[in-house]
């Protein structure tokens, strides 16, 4: 049986090599992330063209809750761990694209066109940057690594909102909060491993929250820079 384990404030700085099944294990959690997203974006896509009813949307919204919260008090039983993580995980990334797609068959066609395709943009965008620190995550044992790629990439990030997007500032400043939310989850979910504790679906999930909050975060910069476009005009 699984032993719970406390992240401490010294092992957020652990730069300590991983093993080769922490490794395994984040590679199974950022492959079980990538799926994710593409459901979601998937299922984003369908209700935005309307074949997927916001009252589904929310009903799975709604369930993936309970089932978090059910987790949560039997996250160390068998049944949690193979049945209700996984559907938990997958409900929340239908309900996160679904929600958002539905809500985009409201409004009006002009609006709704130009939110899409920010939206995507966004997403591009921030599944970029995840691929980023999945290839160093895959690639090395080293966790010097594996954060190089979260700082390279919120450093470019910051850059091309600078100069590129011309944002707003405090959407630069939530970029960066959110790549920093990646770090520290990305070592939490190391630190949990080497000390036994296996979770990917767990894993992938607050990995999920930090990407849905970084994309957030770039579709604030994308609608600056639209509303700039129209002043312009």
């Amino acid at each position: 049986m699984m032993e719970t384990t406390n992240l401490s404030f010294q092992s957020i700085f652990n730069m300590n090599d991983i093993s080769k099944s922490t490794q395994e294990h984040v590679t199974k959690v950022y492959t079980i992330l990538a799926q994710g997203c593409l459901f979601s974006f998937a299922t984003f896509y369908a209700a935005s063209l309307g074949y997927i009813p916001a009252s589904l949307a929310y009903f799975a919204l709604i369930a993936s809750l309970i089932l978090e919260i059910y987790s949560i008090f039997t996250r160390h039983t068998k049944t949690t761990r193979e049945i209700i993580s996984p559907i938990s995980f997958y409900l929340t990334a239908f309900s996160m694209g679904a929600t958002i797609g539905s809500s985009l068959v409201l409004m009006s066609s002009g609006d709704a066109l130009v939110l899409k395709n920010i939206l995507i943009n966004s997403f591009i965008y921030a599944s970029a940057l995840f691929a980023s620190v999945s290839i160093f995550a895959f690639l090395t044992v080293n966790r010097r690594m594996i954060y190089a790629g979260c700082v390279s990439t919120a450093l470019i990030l910051s850059l091309l909102s600078i100069f590129f997007f011309k944002g707003d500032f405090r959407a630069i400043i939530g970029i960066v909060i959110g790549l920093l939310y990646l770090v520290v989850d990305t070592q939490k979910m190391v630190h949990k491993a080497e000390n036994g504790m296996y979770e990917p679906y767990l894993d992938a999930r607050e990995l999920f929250v930090d990407l849905v909050k970084i994309t957030i975060e770039i579709s604030k910069l994308l609608m600056s820079q639209e509303k700039e476009k129209k002043k312009n005009k």
